[in-house]
């Protein structure tokens, strides 16, 4: 079943991730640490494609089991809470630290097209 240049599906995930985020940015008691594990997991792999032109990410979750490696090219390590890791992808405040092995942080790409635009 497609919906408009996506499927219901893309359609749904592009929903959650506008009240999750938004919801943030409302500044209004939700904060990237009440976002559920799934959520967290599903944002950064929509954001994969942010990671920097020429780099890899290894984004590595101090209070998860899990690493993702995002990217091609020489690594840059960024480790924190898998929600921080998550809210930092997406271009949010975090409510812990995130560390990285490069100087500072790098700078991430757009945001992917989403399919259900």
């Amino acid at each position: 079943m497609r919906f408009r240049r996506a499927t219901v599906l893309d359609t749904a995930l592009a929903r959650w991730r506008e009240a999750e985020i938004h919801a943030v940015d409302l500044a209004v008691g939700h904060r990237p640490r009440d976002w559920s594990r799934a959520f967290a997991l599903h944002v950064l792999d929509f954001l994969a494609d942010r990671a920097p032109a020429g780099r890899r990410l290894v984004l590595r979750a101090t209070d998860d089991d899990h690493t993702r490696s995002p990217g091609e090219g020489p690594p840059v390590v960024v480790g924190g809470a898998l929600r921080d890791l998550a809210a930092w992808m997406a271009g949010r405040g975090t409510d812990g630290a995130v560390t990285t092995t490069a100087p500072a942080p790098p700078e991430l790409g757009p945001w992917p097209p989403d399919p259900a635009d």
